[in-house]
């Protein structure tokens, strides 16, 4: 299933991102980039994130790294149970 968003974000600028066709490589580099550029992890940023103080920018940031982290969980999610099915 394709999952894209469009929008803009400081790291890559404006444009339309397919994140299942990104590779598991790209999405842990974005996401480190992410984890440098703020100093944390999204959990962190996401707890401490006001969105009336925040810019466009921070805005846009975060709802890419959200992106980011939720189709790395998916992919993950998946594969552990495909792992206890062939265990099985």
């Amino acid at each position: 299933m394709r999952r894209t968003s469009v929008f803009e974000s400081s790291e890559h600028g404006r444009g339309e991102t397919d994140y299942s066709a990104l590779s598991i490589s790209d999405l842990d580099r974005r996401i480190g980039e992410y984890e440098k550029k703020y100093g944390m992890s999204y959990i962190q940023f996401n707890r401490q994130f006001n969105s009336n103080d925040a810019s466009g920018l921070e805005l846009s940031d975060l709802m890419d790294w959200e992106y980011l982290m939720a189709e790395k969980r998916e992919r993950t999610g998946r594969k552990k149970k495909e792992r206890k099915i062939a265990l099985k």
